[in-house]
């Protein structure tokens, strides 16, 4: 619910301000180059804000966390409801400013939370369904939900999106608070030492916490220097950095192509397909992943496929190239998502884990960042088929790397 009110009010959101800027305040252009600028900082600051927020989440707990996440996300919607009859430039600017650092710390905040509650309550034996449904659930909103929020502004205006974007944050923190427990961390407090080994896979649900003293950045940086959490949100980087190039610039390159319609618009609705079949499998795979217990081998085999789709993707221009690159690549893009999910909640337990998931949710939209970037400036200078067979080439390299790292540590 977090994550639908907020992509579904984000693209809304932008489109009113611009349209403030350009209109409203007489800017021209000038006002877009703003607009630009917000989006891309927001993109940053909300990924490297859930790093400070989970350790906060870690030390006073799921529930008080969700809750001033979704409390946050509802007062940025009201926030912009109050500027919009602003008068002045400057006092637009301002109010905007605050809405959207509300909605950062909120989207920081929430996403390290539910991240992290999801490994709290999860036995080692059915986590992969576990981070596959709360997987789906983002996922899907992260694609669908700028779609849903246009209908939304369609049906009954721009400025009203954001009341309901508002409810729907009201209803999360209600569930939140009702339903939040069965967890150590979930009221707060942490686990008892003995129970804080690196990497343990041993389960410390049961125990009760008693204080807080067990949460410590000290406690974090310990995890965090276990190479192999390092390696794994590595490849959360490389992962996220393909996955934005394919969503972005294939439908671009789908359009350039001048031979059949159908080529073209099959090749325009990649994207879609693509993050359709990532939805669809992202559940079966954490079964299968459950069922099996090979975390590490289904990462390396998500990477290795989604390399295969990027080059695939430019060899001959089809229908059934578009088609079958973006299954392939949505399968690879569940198996790798739902993988580092389990590694990394593993090799965290419940006094660090929701600034793990933070930290990884910050290198993801680092990585979100790096690909559209590089995606437009690699096609700008080398064209399209080369750029993607660079990026195959690249994602498949990091999937080398981690499969003969993971081997050497034996992991599954």
């Amino acid at each position: 619910m977090t994550y639908f009110a907020e992509y579904s009010a984000f693209i809304v959101v932008l489109a009113w301000i611009s349209q403030a800027l350009t209109v409203t305040y007489n800017l021209g252009v000038s006002g877009y180059l703003l607009v630009g600028t917000i989006s891309a900082l927001y993109l940053v600051l909300s990924g490297l804000i859930a790093i400070p927020m989970g350790h906060l989440t870690d030390k006073f707990g799921r529930r008080a966390l969700s809750l001033t996440g979704c409390l946050l996300g509802c007062a940025s919607m009201l926030t912009l409801l109050a500027v919009g009859g602003s008068g002045s430039l400057t006092g637009f600017l301002v109010g905007v400013a605050f809405s959207l650092t509300f909605l950062g710390l909120g989207h920081g905040t929430y996403t390290s939370s539910t991240l992290a509650y999801v490994g709290d309550v999860s036995e080692s034996a059915d986590m992969g369904k576990s981070y596959g449904i709360i997987e789906d659930a983002e996922f899907a909103s992260y694609v669908f939900g700028p779609g849903a929020g246009g209908v939304i502004a369609v049906l009954v205006g721009r400025e009203q999106t954001f009341v309901v974007s508002a409810v729907i944050f009201l209803l999360a923190a209600a569930i939140a608070s009702k339903s939040m427990s069965g967890s150590p961390q979930s009221m707060g407090g942490s686990v008892r030492p003995d129970m804080m080994a690196m990497g343990g896979v041993e389960s410390s649900k049961a125990v009760q916490p008693e204080t807080n003293q067990g949460v410590s950045w000290a406690a974090y940086f310990g995890v965090l220097k276990d190479s192999t959490v390092a390696v794994t949100i590595g490849t959360t980087v490389a992962v996220s950095l393909a996955f934005t190039s394919y969503l972005l610039y294939v439908s671009v390159y789908a359009q350039d192509l001048s031979s059949v319609s159908l080529v073209r618009d099959i090749g325009a609705a990649s994207g879609t397909i693509m993050a359709t079949t990532c939805i669809l499998t992202m559940i079966p795979i954490g079964l299968y992943e459950d069922r099996s217990g090979r975390r590490m081998i289904l990462l390396v085999v998500g990477m290795v496929l989604g390399s295969l789709a990027l080059a695939l993707v430019f060899s001959n221009p089809s229908v059934w190239t578009f088609l079958g690159s973006s299954l392939i690549f949505g399968t690879a893009l569940a198996m790798a998502r739902i993988s580092q999910y389990v590694i990394l909640s593993e090799r965290s337990n419940d006094s660090t884990r929701a600034a793990i998931m933070g930290t990884n949710h910050a290198f993801e939209h680092a990585g979100y960042g790096l690909g559209a970037l590089a995606g437009g400036v690699m096609t700008a200078v080398l064209g399209d088929a080369a750029t993607f067979r660079y990026l195959a080439v690249a994602l498949l390299l990091s999937a080398l790397f981690f499969f003969f790292y993971a081997s050497s540590r034996k992991m599954k």
